[in-house]
């Protein structure tokens, strides 16, 4: 029943008028702008929560320090041995901090598994799960963004029957920006093993430019690190 609530009230905003006003100029949410906020915030927000900022390199300690936590916030770190094993969002570069928030509110409106991450000490990035409220009140504020749909057709085989069908996931997008942010609100439909619909939201609000810098320290980083990995398989092979 929630999910169907969910659906409705989001795609009730994209299917109504989807023009935009010039002068919609979103920036962030609250306490967190793109471009004027400073890692310092961070410190204030813990004072705010009465609670210590945490820190993990694993995506299963993350999950265990979120669950049934109210109020918690956790700095991100990327683990350069597993890397498989970072929380996602990380990046490699030291110019770079992550913070996974929990229980921040803006105007009584809960962001949801909010994503905060900083270049040289300024946010850059945000991401949270879209709820309803929150939906509603961007298009409230900001008015109708752009829509864009994207559709594709799977094949589900159902695990436990094994009967097959052709099924079509759906991606609906809307996107305000301006100047060197863009704000994107993501619902997404897809289906588990069982063929059952699931429902995923989120909405991200990015510096198009310090996104492009950051994403190409990590490739680099990245690739370095994997060049690493394979010269170390390869002497453990000494003798082979």
């Amino acid at each position: 029943m929630k999910s169907s609530l969910l659906i409705l009230c989001l795609l009730g905003s994209i299917y109504s008028s989807s023009q935009i006003s010039d002068s919609i100029k979103i920036e962030g949410i609250g306490l967190f702008k793109i471009g004027k906020t400073t890692v310092s915030s961070i410190e204030e927000l813990s004072k705010k929560f009465s609670t210590k900022i945490k820190s993990t390199n694993s995506s299963s300690d993350l999950y265990n320090l979120t669950t049934n936590n109210n109020k918690i916030i956790i700095q991100l770190f990327a683990d350069t041995v597993k890397t498989y094993n970072s929380p996602s969002y990380t990046s490699y570069s030291s110019n770079v901090k992550t913070y996974r928030i929990i229980g921040y509110s803006a105007a009584d409106i809960e962001l949801n598994d909010l994503t905060v991450k900083f270049y040289n000490d300024t946010l850059y990035y945000m991401n949270c799960n879209m709820s309803s409220d929150l939906n509603n009140a961007i298009k409230l504020k900001y008015g109708e963004g752009k829509i864009e749909v994207k559709e594709k057709e799977v094949v589900c085989k159902n695990r436990s029957t094994g009967i097959e069908r052709k099924l079509i996931e759906k991606t609906y997008f809307q996107k305000w920006d301006h100047d060197d942010i863009m704000a994107v609100s993501i619902l997404s439909e897809y289906y588990n093993d069982k063929c059952e619909r699931r429902l995923v939201s989120a909405l991200t609000i990015e510096s198009f430019s310090i996104g492009r810098v950051v994403n190409k320290i990590d490739d680099e980083i990245e690739d370095r690190l994997k060049e690493r990995k394979k010269i170390e398989d390869k002497k453990k092979l000494d003798g082979f």
